[in-house]
Protein backbone atom coordinates (compact mmCIF):
# COMPACT_ATOMS: atom_id res chain seq x y z
CA UNK A 1 0.00 0.00 0.00
CA UNK A 2 1.22 3.11 -0.52
CA UNK A 3 2.05 5.89 2.03
CA UNK A 4 -0.74 8.23 0.84
CA UNK A 5 -3.35 5.32 1.03
CA UNK A 6 -2.41 4.48 4.50
CA UNK A 7 -2.49 7.98 5.51
CA UNK A 8 -6.17 8.06 4.74
CA UNK A 9 -7.24 4.72 5.48
CA UNK A 10 -5.51 4.73 9.05
CA UNK A 11 -4.96 8.20 10.11
CA UNK A 12 -6.83 10.16 7.87
CA UNK A 13 -9.80 10.49 9.91
CA UNK A 14 -7.91 12.04 12.62
CA UNK A 15 -6.68 14.91 10.01
CA UNK A 16 -3.43 15.22 12.71
CA UNK A 17 -1.49 17.70 9.62
CA UNK A 18 -3.80 20.39 11.61
CA UNK A 19 -4.76 18.60 15.18
CA UNK A 20 -3.55 19.82 18.23
CA UNK A 21 0.20 20.72 17.07
CA UNK A 22 0.04 23.86 19.87
CA UNK A 23 -1.07 21.92 22.27
CA UNK A 24 0.97 19.01 21.80
CA UNK A 25 4.43 21.24 22.13
CA UNK A 26 2.80 23.03 25.11
CA UNK A 27 1.99 20.42 27.03
CA UNK A 28 4.64 17.99 26.35
CA UNK A 29 7.96 19.38 24.77
CA UNK A 30 8.83 22.62 26.99
CA UNK A 31 8.84 20.99 30.34
CA UNK A 32 11.76 18.64 29.13
CA UNK A 33 14.40 21.14 29.42
CA UNK A 34 15.24 20.91 25.53
CA UNK A 35 16.07 17.61 25.92
CA UNK A 36 14.01 14.98 23.51
CA UNK A 37 11.20 12.95 23.91
CA UNK A 38 11.50 8.86 23.17
CA UNK A 39 7.97 7.03 22.19
CA UNK A 40 7.18 3.67 21.91
CA UNK A 41 3.89 1.92 21.52
CA UNK A 42 3.05 -1.78 21.51
CA UNK A 43 0.85 -3.93 23.77
CA UNK A 44 2.60 -5.39 26.66
CA UNK A 45 3.94 -8.99 25.36
CA UNK A 46 7.62 -10.37 25.21
CA UNK A 47 7.84 -10.35 21.13
CA UNK A 48 7.50 -6.62 21.13
CA UNK A 49 11.00 -6.54 22.84
CA UNK A 50 10.13 -4.02 25.88
CA UNK A 51 12.79 -5.31 28.03
CA UNK A 52 15.64 -5.23 26.03
CA UNK A 53 14.38 -1.61 25.04
CA UNK A 54 14.39 -0.48 28.55
CA UNK A 55 18.34 -2.67 29.02
CA UNK A 56 19.13 -0.52 25.99
CA UNK A 57 17.96 3.23 27.41
CA UNK A 58 19.33 2.55 30.39
CA UNK A 59 23.10 2.10 29.00
CA UNK A 60 22.35 5.12 26.29
CA UNK A 61 22.08 7.17 29.61
CA UNK A 62 24.95 5.29 31.23
CA UNK A 63 26.93 6.79 28.17
CA UNK A 64 25.60 10.16 28.10
CA UNK A 65 24.77 11.38 31.80
CA UNK A 66 24.14 14.70 30.25
CA UNK A 67 20.92 13.55 29.30
CA UNK A 68 19.99 12.58 32.01
CA UNK A 69 16.80 15.01 33.54
CA UNK A 70 16.52 16.15 29.71
CA UNK A 71 15.35 13.44 27.81
CA UNK A 72 12.71 11.23 28.47
CA UNK A 73 11.66 7.75 27.40
CA UNK A 74 7.26 7.84 27.45
CA UNK A 75 6.63 3.70 27.12
CA UNK A 76 2.71 3.05 26.38
CA UNK A 77 2.26 -0.51 26.60
CA UNK A 78 -1.49 -1.79 27.27
CA UNK A 79 -1.65 -5.25 29.57
CA UNK A 80 -2.42 -7.94 28.16
CA UNK A 81 -2.36 -12.08 29.35
CA UNK A 82 -1.84 -11.50 32.80
CA UNK A 83 -3.04 -15.13 33.53
CA UNK A 84 -0.46 -16.66 31.44
CA UNK A 85 2.54 -16.84 33.99
CA UNK A 86 5.57 -16.39 30.80
CA UNK A 87 3.66 -13.11 30.47
CA UNK A 88 2.97 -11.97 33.79
CA UNK A 89 6.64 -12.46 34.96
CA UNK A 90 7.65 -10.43 31.80
CA UNK A 91 6.00 -7.50 32.17
CA UNK A 92 7.50 -7.77 36.11
CA UNK A 93 10.42 -7.86 34.79
CA UNK A 94 9.71 -4.97 32.95
CA UNK A 95 8.15 -2.74 36.06
CA UNK A 96 11.02 -3.85 37.91
CA UNK A 97 13.35 -2.53 35.57
CA UNK A 98 12.03 1.06 34.95
CA UNK A 99 11.44 0.89 38.73
CA UNK A 100 15.43 0.32 38.94
CA UNK A 101 16.50 3.21 35.81
CA UNK A 102 14.12 5.99 37.63
CA UNK A 103 15.53 5.13 41.14
CA UNK A 104 19.57 5.61 39.35
CA UNK A 105 18.58 8.41 36.98
CA UNK A 106 15.91 10.04 38.39
CA UNK A 107 15.05 13.43 39.98
CA UNK A 108 17.50 12.40 42.86
CA UNK A 109 20.65 12.02 40.16
CA UNK A 110 23.19 13.86 40.94
CA UNK A 111 24.74 15.98 38.02
CA UNK A 112 28.35 16.26 37.75
CA UNK A 113 27.83 20.08 36.93
CA UNK A 114 26.04 20.51 39.65
CA UNK A 115 22.45 21.38 38.54
CA UNK A 116 19.61 20.02 39.71
CA UNK A 117 17.56 18.13 38.12
CA UNK A 118 13.96 19.00 37.82
CA UNK A 119 11.51 17.28 40.84
CA UNK A 120 9.56 14.67 39.91
CA UNK A 121 11.53 13.81 36.91
CA UNK A 122 11.37 10.42 35.48
CA UNK A 123 14.01 9.05 33.04
CA UNK A 124 11.28 6.47 32.03
CA UNK A 125 7.60 7.26 31.94
CA UNK A 126 5.42 3.63 31.63
CA UNK A 127 1.51 2.82 31.24
CA UNK A 128 -0.10 0.04 31.00
CA UNK A 129 -3.38 1.03 30.35
CA UNK A 130 -5.34 2.04 27.16
CA UNK A 131 -4.93 5.98 25.40
CA UNK A 132 -7.54 7.53 23.02
CA UNK A 133 -6.17 8.09 20.16
CA UNK A 134 -6.55 11.77 20.10
CA UNK A 135 -3.89 11.49 22.98
CA UNK A 136 -1.54 8.95 20.53
CA UNK A 137 -1.68 10.70 17.72
CA UNK A 138 -0.44 14.35 20.19
CA UNK A 139 2.55 12.09 21.75
CA UNK A 140 3.30 11.10 17.71
CA UNK A 141 3.52 14.79 17.27
CA UNK A 142 5.44 15.52 19.72
CA UNK A 143 7.87 12.82 20.13
CA UNK A 144 11.35 13.36 18.93
CA UNK A 145 12.21 9.50 18.31
CA UNK A 146 9.99 6.95 18.13
CA UNK A 147 10.69 3.20 18.89
CA UNK A 148 9.26 0.05 17.08
CA UNK A 149 12.07 -2.81 18.47
CA UNK A 150 10.08 -6.96 18.44
CA UNK A 151 12.33 -9.17 18.81
CA UNK A 152 10.28 -10.77 16.18
CA UNK A 153 6.65 -9.57 14.72
CA UNK A 154 4.38 -8.68 11.77
CA UNK A 155 4.32 -5.63 9.50
CA UNK A 156 4.40 -2.96 12.63
CA UNK A 157 1.80 -0.54 11.37
CA UNK A 158 2.83 1.41 14.12
CA UNK A 159 6.42 2.65 12.60
CA UNK A 160 4.03 4.12 9.72
CA UNK A 161 1.90 5.94 11.92
CA UNK A 162 4.88 7.23 13.63
CA UNK A 163 6.43 8.67 10.34
CA UNK A 164 3.14 9.90 8.77
CA UNK A 165 2.19 11.71 12.07
CA UNK A 166 5.66 13.46 12.62
CA UNK A 167 7.90 12.94 9.30
CA UNK A 168 10.90 15.13 11.38
CA UNK A 169 11.03 13.06 14.02
CA UNK A 170 14.07 9.82 13.38
CA UNK A 171 12.72 6.12 13.54
CA UNK A 172 14.67 3.66 15.78
CA UNK A 173 13.56 0.21 14.03
CA UNK A 174 15.27 -3.62 15.54
CA UNK A 175 15.66 -5.97 12.58
CA UNK A 176 13.00 -8.22 13.92
CA UNK A 177 10.84 -5.11 12.46
CA UNK A 178 8.34 -6.19 9.58
CA UNK A 179 8.17 -2.59 8.63
CA UNK A 180 12.27 -2.24 8.39
CA UNK A 181 12.28 -4.75 4.82
CA UNK A 182 9.63 -2.36 4.12
CA UNK A 183 10.99 0.84 3.99
CA UNK A 184 14.53 -0.44 2.66
CA UNK A 185 12.32 -1.42 -0.52
CA UNK A 186 10.91 1.58 -1.00
CA UNK A 187 14.44 3.85 -0.09
CA UNK A 188 13.52 5.06 2.95
CA UNK A 189 16.30 3.50 4.95
CA UNK A 190 18.52 7.03 4.91
CA UNK A 191 16.69 8.38 8.39
CA UNK A 192 15.71 5.56 9.94
CA UNK A 193 18.16 3.60 12.10
CA UNK A 194 18.44 0.02 13.60
CA UNK A 195 18.79 -0.39 17.35
CA UNK A 196 21.49 -3.00 16.50
CA UNK A 197 23.51 -0.45 14.84
CA UNK A 198 22.73 2.44 17.37
CA UNK A 199 23.54 0.77 20.52
CA UNK A 200 27.06 -0.91 19.06
CA UNK A 201 28.47 2.25 19.76
CA UNK A 202 26.95 2.38 23.77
Amino acid sequence: MHLDELNQTILGPLRFDNFGRSYSSATMKNSLEGGKLFFSVERFDYTKGILEKLEAYERYLERYPDRIGKDVFYQLAPLNRQKIHTYSRYQSACREKVLKINQDYGENYEREDGRKIMKGYKAIDIRTDGMKRELLVLRYLAMDVGIVTPVKDGMNLVAKEMILSNSKAALILSEGAGTHHQFLENGLGGKYHLVTTLFKQI
